[in-house]
């Protein structure tokens, strides 16, 4: 009984708080931010690059 609880505690704790706390504050933050900065930047570059460089 004492490996079965040590096997799934370290297991169990490390990665369900580690993973929530850095997936729930860092993802949202990041993605919002790289989106909206994103789709400006490709926009213009989608639309400036894509055809200068198809002709050239």
């Amino acid at each position: 009984t004492n490996q079965s609880t040590e096997y799934e505690k370290p297991e169990y704790e490390p990665e369900s708080p580690a993973a929530n706390i850095i997936t729930q504050p860092v993802s949202p933050p990041i993605y919002h931010q790289i989106t909206s900065s994103d789709l400006d930047f490709l926009d213009q570059l989608s639309a400036s690059k894509p055809q200068q460089s198809y002709i050239e």
